[in-house]
């Protein structure tokens, strides 16, 4: 069986890299791809929400009013109350499970996605001695935050507490992917659990025109 790459929770602790990369620029290919993967996610997230709250058969409005909020503890929340609402009428036990399970997947990979997007690409170097006195080394190049970031760095300029590469980007972005396939296939069941209720079936049932009556009304 292949491993799963959202086991253990990679969004759980942001990376610390120890080697840098030798240029800067395919860090900052790296972060875009990683961003665009983020994006992706994200409309994902809004289409779980959509999925409980919308009607089944147009989710857009739903969704748009969704995208209102900007903080993802905000939308973690949302949907959080949604689902809770939804299964004390139809209880669900594992799809409930399932959904608090993606919901604190999201607002943890929510803050790497922060740290890849408000940070910026440094050069690291040293100096090396030998029989030719002191000799730079080549410069590694790291994606970390800003100096001014209180909580992403240590106090008295000691050092960030995360550092980027490619090889932690593109993870990263690999791990946003499966998450933005796993919500998606979530959203799916749950538009298949409302769909089997009766309630929803008799809203779902295609509605016929009165003719015997001649009134213009929809039954």
């Amino acid at each position: 069986m292949d491993d799963d790459i959202l086991e253990p929770n990679p969004f759980a602790n942001p990376p610390f890299a120890e080697v840098g990369d030798a240029l800067a620029r395919d860090i900052y290919t790296q972060v875009g791809f990683a961003l665009d993967r983020w994006e992706n996610c994200e409309v994902a997230f809004a289409s779980l929400y959509a999925a409980v709250a919308a009607s089944l058969r147009d989710d857009y409005v739903v969704m748009r009013a969704f995208g209102t909020l900007a903080a993802a503890s905000a939308k973690c929340e949302m949907i959080v109350a949604a689902y809770d609402a939804f299964f004390d009428d139809h209880p669900n036990s594992d799809l409930k499970a399932k959904i608090r399970h993606l919901t604190n997947l999201y607002k943890l990979a929510a803050a790497r996605r922060n740290e890849i997007a408000h940070a910026m690409v440094i050069g690291d170097f040293t100096y090396v001695s030998n029989e030719n006195g002191l000799n730079r080394s080549p410069t590694e190049w790291f994606l970390v935050p800003s100096i001014y970031s209180t909580r992403k760095t240590k106090p008295q300029m000691a050092g960030p507490r995360y550092r980027y590469t490619v090889k932690e980007l593109s993870h990263m972005a690999h791990c946003f992917e499966e998450l933005q396939q796993r919500l998606i296939q979530a959203a799916d069941r749950v538009c298949s659990f409302r769909r089997s209720l009766p309630e929803i079936q008799m809203q779902l049932r295609p509605r016929k025109f009165r003719a015997e009556h001649h009134t213009g009304f929809l039954e």
